[in-house]
């Protein structure tokens, strides 16, 4: 077996490094009732991730040319995610991006701010054809390893496939599909007042809390000192 290498940043997309979460704000822009209270089962983890974003997205009456329009004229990224991002590749640290939503709106998003991501996005994908659109899950599993409710990208099937090649993984996150990750990561880095926050809390497990990037990249450069 080949050594290690040392370390793995992980962020979290959605609500982390975007200001708020893009799939909650297209469910409002395009959804109807139902879809409020299939948020409401979803927070009480009555649905799954997979199965919740499935019943999210057909209710949503929305083209792809609404879909991209929406996104980019609505969705702010973290006024400082740039410069840590900038510092990542500066400091040739390994990174990654873990999200429970979709690769289409991060790719959109980061084009817009002309950020060109070396490292590699795990992520759903939303397919459109035809007026229609569907859905594809690539990191899924038939159940949950650490006995909660379905994720469309599991991400801690994803860490525990990390953790066989990096010796530490610091994980950057702040939302319900988080909490299996946060169980897994070496160190933890915690949206302020986020659903994650108060797992964390409820569980006992250590982290440092932030606000936005630049808190971030501040702890990052203190790890250096």
């Amino acid at each position: 077996m080949t050594d290690r290498d040392e370390q793995l940043v992980i962020s979290d997309f959605d609500g982390t490094i975007t200001i708020k979460d893009v799939n909650d704000a297209l469910f409002d822009e395009f959804g109807d009732r139902k879809n409020e209270l299939i948020e409401k089962r979803y927070q009480k983890d009555l649905l799954g991730h997979r199965e919740a974003l499935e019943q999210h997205y057909s209710r949503l009456e929305m083209s792809r040319d609404d879909f991209e329009t929406f996104v980019i004229e609505n969705i702010d990224l973290d006024p400082y995610f740039a410069e840590f991002y900038s510092f990542i590749n500066d400091q040739g640290l390994e990174f990654a991006i873990v999200s429970g939503g979709f690769l289409n709106y991060i790719r959109l998003l980061f084009k817009r701010e002309k950020i060109e991501m070396k490292h590699p996005v795990y992520a759903n994908e939303i397919l459109f054809t035809d007026g229609f659109y569907k859905l594809n899950f690539y990191h899924d599993l038939d159940s949950c390893p650490v006995g909660l409710n379905t994720c469309g990208n599991c991400k801690h099937k994803l860490l525990e496939n990390f953790k066989q090649k990096y010796k530490e993984i610091i994980y950057i996150g702040d939302g319900w599909t988080d909490r299996c990750a946060a169980q897994l990561a070496d160190r933890l880095l915690v949206k302020e007042e986020s659903s994650l926050e108060a797992y964390c809390k409820r569980e006992h497990l250590d982290y440092e809390h932030f606000s936005t990037f630049q808190d971030i990249l501040a702890w990052f450069k203190k790890l250096q000192d």
